[in-house]
């Protein structure tokens, strides 16, 4: 059986992204989440699921109670968080729960654009970095006529 050799946050394995030219593929987990218990058992316990990812991104784990840091940035609504990220972090795809076949699917549709869709992609990081922007932005006090 494949194992997903995951790797912990940090800066090392966005350098090695750089590197070798791979987006990272985040799991935001909580030991406590049955969906996550779920998903490692269904998505990642697939051995052709848990082989491409490893061999063509940097998979990274994240306990999201160890780091509500990356939790904050990355979380897609609940647990499990599932993102495909650049190697300077920014979000290519994100998601909760994916089932075994729907991640088959997903995986090198993302991993296409990644490597053949540059300036597309870029689009797609500039819309998310502004929509961000506009979501943490506080509104302006309002003024009494």
């Amino acid at each position: 059986m494949t194992e997903i050799a995951w790797r912990p946050w940090g800066e090392e394995v966005f350098a090695e992204a750089q590197r070798q030219n791979k987006p990272v593929f985040l799991s935001l987990y909580a030991r406590w989440c049955r969906f996550c218990k779920a998903m490692d058992q269904q998505t990642y316990g697939n051995d052709a699921i848990a082989q491409y990812i490893s061999e063509q991104f940097i998979p990274v784990r994240v306990d999201s109670d160890q780091r509500p840091d990356v939790n904050t940035r990355y979380a897609q609504g609940g647990w499990p968080s599932t993102c495909v990220l650049t190697p300077e972090g920014d979000v290519l795809w994100g998601g909760t729960f994916v089932q075994p076949d729907q991640m088959a699917q997903l995986l090198p549709q993302v991993l296409n654009e990644f490597r053949n869709n540059k300036q597309g992609m870029a689009q797609h990081v500039a819309r998310v970095r502004e929509q961000l922007r506009v979501q943490n932005t506080p509104p302006l006090p309002r003024r009494n006529k």
